[in-house]
């Protein structure tokens, strides 16, 4: 005995429209491509050449830098700027004139910040590096590697160096763009 009452579900009955979405085969209820916002945090792969996106592709990264690796990530938005931090100078808190042990205790704790913070920088540059080489096209990241100080920058994987370089490559790009324009309108 069959039952004629009780339909079949298949692929062809899931691409029905429900509500406002259209659903796929490949979708479970409820998902659907209406309504998706993009990701304000997703970074862009950077482009090489002329017409590249390099001003989106660094906030994004600067947004995603900051957040993962808080003081490293100045790095990105502030490029040549950007400094480690200084060893607190022992000069500096008078322990002379220190009869209850205040000062010294103030260095103490900045001593102990300071080597904090040198540690969480060490254990987060090749992270930093890892993300930015992650969102080079190959195109850029060839470019990147055709640089001479590139085998250093890689064996230490140091986020300085490699921002250094992308930051490079982008503005002789920039310049050789301006100039083919500047070229083509005489």
């Amino acid at each position: 005995m069959t039952n004629d009452t009780a339909k079949a579900k298949g692929p062809a009955q899931e691409q029905k429209k429900k509500g406002q979405g259209q659903y796929h085969k490949w979708q479970r209820r409820g998902q659907s491509d209406a309504g998706k916002k993009k990701d304000p945090e997703a970074i862009p792969v950077l482009k090489y050449g002329p017409s590249n996106n390099f001003t989106v592709f660094k906030d994004a990264l600067a947004n995603v830098a900051l957040k993962e690796y808080g003081a490293l990530g100045k790095l990105i938005k502030q490029g040549d700027e950007y400094t480690e931090p200084t060893e607190p100078n022992v000069d500096d808190y008078e322990l002379d004139n220190d009869d209850y042990g205040i000062n010294k205790a103030r260095y103490i704790e900045d001593l102990k910040d300071y080597r904090k913070e040198i540690n969480e920088l060490k254990r987060d540059r090749p992270k930093l590096y890892g993300l930015i080489t992650q969102y080079l096209s190959e195109k850029s990241l060839d470019e990147v590697k055709r640089q001479d100080n590139w085998e250093a920058i890689d064996q230490a994987a140091d986020p300085a160096g490699l921002w250094k370089l992308v930051e490079a490559r982008k503005n002789r790009q920039s310049q050789a763009g301006l100039d083919n324009r500047q070229e083509n309108q005489f």
